[in-house]
């Protein structure tokens, strides 16, 4: 099972569309039924910037 999160507002132009309703959004699996027993569970992370406008999803990798 997948849960979404809204982080926040990038404050970037998207580029197909030209809208500033870029959201910054974190998609990741969470553990369900059996898989919580499972010691290698891969929790894989991802966000992305989902446009308002246009609904097109920008990749964005974060930097520490």
């Amino acid at each position: 099972m997948t849960e979404r999160w809204s982080i926040g507002l990038p404050g970037t132009i998207c580029g197909l569309c030209g809208d500033r309703g870029l959201v910054l959004s974190e998609l990741r699996l969470v553990r369900r039924r059996l898989a919580r027993l499972r010691p290698g569970f891969d929790v894989d992370r991802r966000v992305y910037e989902l446009c308002e406008g246009c609904n097109a999803r920008h990749a964005v990798e974060l930097v520490a």
